[in-house]
């Protein structure tokens, strides 16, 4: 099975992390220049951060009183309506207007 370039750098990551050796000696003793396995050192902390996020609760400013109709059908808002827009990391989003 052939492993993607990223996750072979990502697991090189964790190698490190357990190595005791600084970014530099480790990057050095398997090949890369320490500039790019600290990019990757950087991107693996950030994926961590992303991942540690599991569930945020978003509770209404005001709680309605009233059913709400959910349509896949796109209308524009009225300029004054309340807006929440929910966007993931692969760039999909989710506006919800109230």
């Amino acid at each position: 099975m052939k492993t993607s370039r990223s996750a072979y750098k990502l697991g090189k990551v964790e190698e490190w992390k357990s190595s005791g050796l600084s970014i530099g000696a480790f990057a050095k003793k398997n090949g890369f220049s320490k500039t790019g396995f600290d990019y990757w050192v950087k991107k693996s902390r950030k994926l961590n951060d992303i991942k540690s996020v599991s569930f945020v609760e978003l509770e209404p400013a005001v709680k309605p009183r009233e059913l709400i109709e959910v349509s896949s059908e796109h209308r524009a808002p009225a300029s004054d309506q309340a807006q929440i827009v929910i966007t993931f990391p692969g760039g999909m989003s989710v506006k919800i207007y109230g």
